[in-house]
């Protein structure tokens, strides 16, 4: 198995990338494609704080408590299922995280001014004054960093493939809302799948078309392809794999212009 040191990890993310450090970057990272990293998820944490020493750094820390039934912590450390760095994060030095029962974020900057801008000002997932929504519209050049060999199923796809859905209204999803377990906070909403025939009836009141199957999969290959056509998506090799990057407002605007093309944009059926 290869090593990689922290001081490849900072070239790659500063040569290779070119991430400035006044960036405002969204990290979903994995640990796959690194080998052995020295001082593993510790050591690739303190070279993203390092490298946007004056920028915004932002990790998923989706706990999908809600959607489990369960109640809802942000200082446990152990409750995030978007692995090893993003659990660093929590409670650490800094950072701040956001509420939302099922996809909370943590967010690490100097700067009260752009927090404030960012953090949410709703309890819904993806749609009105959520994180992934503020950045599109206030900040459409922050960048979203696939690291380490995360999401290896599509060249392209993260989270904020469902805030262009949900801006776009996709009919393949629908906004579901989430009930606190403990009954001790306001309700959350969040656009999810249909997971069967029913569910889609009872939300709209008539059949699916004969033939679609439930659960509905969505399928991102041919987005991938076209954000990688468009020259949108870059990629750069480090480790056993390749980083890939694309910017906040062009990912989102590629996948609209893709629903508007065709609804079923995104969907498996149609892909």
């Amino acid at each position: 198995m290869i090593n990689t040191s922290k001081f490849e990890l900072w070239n790659h993310l500063k040569y290779d990338l070119r991430i400035q450090k006044s960036d405002i970057l969204f990290v979903f990272s994995g640990l796959r494609d690194f080998g052995i990293f020295e001082k593993g998820p510790a050591g690739i944490l303190e070279v993203l704080q390092d490298v946007l020493d004056d920028g915004v750094l932002i990790v998923p820390t989706f706990s999908y408590s809600w959607a489990n039934r369960q109640a809802f912590d942000r200082s446990a450390s152990n409750a995030p299922l978007m692995g090893a760095v993003a659990n660093l994060t929590i409670g650490r030095e800094g950072f701040q995280r956001t509420d939302h029962p099922n996809f909370s974020v943590n967010v690490l900057t100097k700067h009260s001014d752009v927090l404030n801008s960012i953090m949410p000002t709703s309890r819904d997932a993806f749609g009105d004054g959520s994180v992934f929504l503020n950045l599109y519209l206030r900040y459409p050049n922050s960048k979203i960093l696939l690291l380490g060999g995360v999401f290896p199923d599509s060249a392209y796809r993260s989270t904020f493939i469902h805030t262009a859905q949900q801006i776009e209204k996709v009919w393949y999803r629908y906004i579901k809302t989430f009930q606190d377990p403990l009954l001790e906070s306001n309700d959350a909403t969040q656009l999810v799948r249909y997971l069967s025939a029913t569910e889609f009836k009872s939300i709209n009141g008539f059949l699916p078309e004969s033939g679609l199957e439930f659960p509905l999969i969505e399928n991102y290959n041919q987005y991938s392809q076209e954000l990688t056509k468009l020259g949108l998506l870059t990629r750069s090799k480090f480790g056993y794999g390749y980083s890939r990057m694309v910017s906040v407002g062009e990912s989102i605007d590629c996948f609209r212009a893709g629903v508007k093309r065709n609804s079923s944009y995104g969907l498996l059926k149609y892909a």
